[in-house]
C-alpha cells in the first residue's frame, strides 16, 4: 500500500510538474550520431589540420598573395570557403575510420558510393559551419530519403544514380571554381578600370559623347529617310520616342564610366562578334534580374528574420541590407542609367552585382546565418524525380561551364588590354585621339547629309 501511495505522489508531481511547464532533467541515453553527423566531426577536424592556423590560409589558395588577400580584405569564413576548393581528405583512410564501426556499410555505402557521398558534402560546406546547423540536418535527411528510395529501386536504377550524382558533383565542383576564379577576376578588372579612367577618362567621355551624337545624327537620317515630310521638330520628337538614352544622357555619361568593362567594349564577357547591341542588351537585363532574384531571395525579412541568428546582425549590417533590398533593381526598370551607385557600386551591372552576391552571403555568415547550399541538393520526391532532376542538372552545367570559361577568357583579355594600355599611355592617348577625330569627321559628314534630306524636302501638297 506504501508503495502504491509513493508511486501515486511520484506520478503526481510529474503531472504537476507538466502542469506549471517545468522541465524534470532524467538521465535518458543520448541520441547516437547519424552517418552525416559523424562525418562532419571528422571532416572539421581533418579541415582543421588542413588549413593550419588561419593567419597562415593565404599561402594556401592558388593565385592569391598575400598582398591580394590583404587586399580584398577577406574575413575568416571566405578564407574557409577559399580553402574548400583545395580541401582533398583521404578517402580511403576517411572509409576506413568510418566502417572500423561497420557505420558506412550498415547505411548502404560501399568505399566507391561512400567517396561520392563525402565529396557531395564538402562542396555543400556543410564542415564549415559547426557540427550543429540546418544544413547538416537538411543533408541529413535528404540522404535518409535516398537511401530508403534506393532500397526500393532496381539494380540499374541505383547504379544510374549513383552515375549521375557523381556527374553532377564533378561539373558542379568545375562550376564553383570558375565562380570562384571570375569573382576574383572582376575586383582585378574593377581595379584595373578604375586605373584606366584615371588615366584616360577625359579622352573617354569625350569619345562617348561623340558617339553619342554620332548616333543620333544616324538615327535622325534613317527617320528623315523613311519619312521626308518630318520637320526637325518632329525629327527630335520621333529620336526622342525611340531612343532611350535620350531621356538620361548625363546619367548614361556617368555610367559609362562605371560600366566601362561592359559598356564600352560591348558587355566583356557577354558578347560574341555575331551578336548585335540589342542582344547583348537583353542579356544584361536576364543576368540583372537573375542576379537581383538571387539576392532578393537571399535577404528578404522573410528568409532571414526567423532565423535563431538574426539578432548576431549589427545594426550597421541590418541598416546595409535593409537598404540594398530597396535600392534593387524592379522588373519594371529597364536600366539605372540615371541612379546613383550603391555603396560604389552600379546595381544595374551584372559584375557589380555578383559582387554584392557574395559581399551579402558574408554578413549573413558572418552573423552565423547559414543557408544551406540548395543548389548542391538532389531534389525529387521519388527516385524517378531525383534522377529526371540530376538529369537535367547535368545537362544544364555541361552548358553553363563553357559560357563560364568564355567570360572569364574574356574579362582576362580585357585586363591584359588594359595593362598593355597603362604601359604605354601614350600610345593609349594617341589611339583614343585618333577615335575622336574620326568621330568628329563621320559627325560632320553625317550633319551635311542630314541638312541634304531638308533641302529636298518633297514641295507640299496644296
Amino acid at each position: 500500500m506504501m508503495e502504491e501511495n509513493i508511486a501515486l505522489d511520484e506520478q503526481h508531481e510529474i503531472d504537476l510538474g507538466a502542469s506549471l511547464n517545468i522541465e524534470f532533467v532524467m538521465d535518458l541515453p543520448k541520441k547516437k550520431k547519424s552517418l552525416i553527423e559523424t562525418l562532419v566531426s571528422l571532416l572539421i577536424k581533418k579541415f582543421e589540420a588542413f588549413i593550419g592556423p588561419m593567419e597562415k590560409v593565404y599561402a594556401m589558395v592558388d593565385g592569391y598573395s598575400d598582398a591580394e588577400n590583404c587586399k580584398r580584405n577577406l574575413d575568416e569564413l571566405e578564407k574557409k570557403k577559399l580553402n574548400n576548393r583545395h580541401f582533398k581528405p583521404e578517402m580511403s583512410l576517411l572509409f576506413n575510420e568510418i566502417d572500423s564501426s561497420g557505420l558506412a556499410i550498415a547505411n548502404g555505402y560501399n568505399e566507391e558510393t561512400f567517396n561520392i557521398l563525402v565529396t557531395h558534402m564538402i562542396i555543400a560546406e556543410l564542415h564549415l559551419y559547426g557540427e550543429s546547423n540546418s544544413a547538416v540536418l537538411s543533408f541529413d535527411l535528404q540522404e535518409h530519403q535516398i537511401n530508403e528510395m534506393l532500397k526500393s529501386g532496381s539494380k540499374e536504377e541505383t547504379g544510374q544514380f549513383w552515375n549521375f550524382r557523381q556527374s553532377f558533383i564533378e561539373l558542379y565542383k568545375d562550376k564553383d571554381w570558375i565562380e570562384l576564379e571570375l569573382a576574383r577576376i572582376v575586383l582585378d578588372l574593377r581595379i584595373a578600370d578604375q586605373k584606366y579612367i584615371k588615366e584616360f577618362g577625359e579622352l573617354l567621355i569625350e569619345n562617348t559623347k561623340l558617339t553619342y551624337q554620332l548616333h543620333e545624327l544616324s538615327h535622325k537620317i534613317d527617320l528623315k529617310t523613311e519619312n521626308p515630310k518630318l520637320s526637325m521638330a518632329e525629327l527630335e520628337l520621333e529620336l526622342a520616342n525611340l531612343l532611350s538614352f535620350q531621356k538620361n544622357k548625363e546619367g548614361q555619361l556617368n555610367n559609362k564610366c562605371r560600366r566601362y568593362g561592359e559598356a564600352l567594349m560591348g558587355g566583356i564577357g557577354m558578347a560574341t562578334a555575331q551578336e548585335s547591341e540589342e542582344e547583348v542588351e537583353r542579356k544584361r537585363r536576364e543576368t540583372v534580374h537573375k542576379l537581383t532574384l538571387d539576392l532578393k531571395s537571399l535577404i528578404h525579412d522573410d528568409h532571414i528574420v526567423h532565423h535563431p541568428n538574426f539578432n548576431k546582425l549589427s545594426e550597421e549590417d541590418r541598416m546595409f541590407l535593409d537598404e540594398l533590398l530597396k535600392q534593387l533593381p524592379s522588373a519594371n526598370e529597364k536600366n539605372g542609367d540615371s541612379k546613383e551607385p550603391f555603396h560604389g557600386y552600379d546595381l544595374y551591372s551584372p559584375n557589380d552585382l555578383r559582387l554584392m552576391v557574395y559581399r551579402a552571403k558574408a554578413i549573413l555568415e558572418n552573423a552565423g546565418i547559414e543557408m544551406v547550399r540548395t543548389e548542391t541538393l538532389i531534389l525529387g520526391e521519388t527516385l524517378q524525380e531525383k534522377l529526371e532532376f540530376l538529369n537535367l542538372e547535368i545537362l544544364r552545367l555541361k552548358k553553363l561551364l563553357p559560357f563560364l570559361r568564355a567570360q572569364f577568357s574574356a574579362h582576362t583579355q580585357h585586363i591584359r588590354k588594359i595593362e598593355k594600355a597603362l604601359s604605354d599611355p601614350e600610345t593609349e592617348k594617341e589611339s583614343l585621339q585618333n577615335k575622336i577625330q574620326s568621330t568628329r569627321e563621320n559627325i560632320v559628314i553625317f550633319e551635311k547629309e542630314l541638312q541634304l534630306l531638308f533641302e529636298e524636302e518633297p514641295e507640299q501638297d496644296n
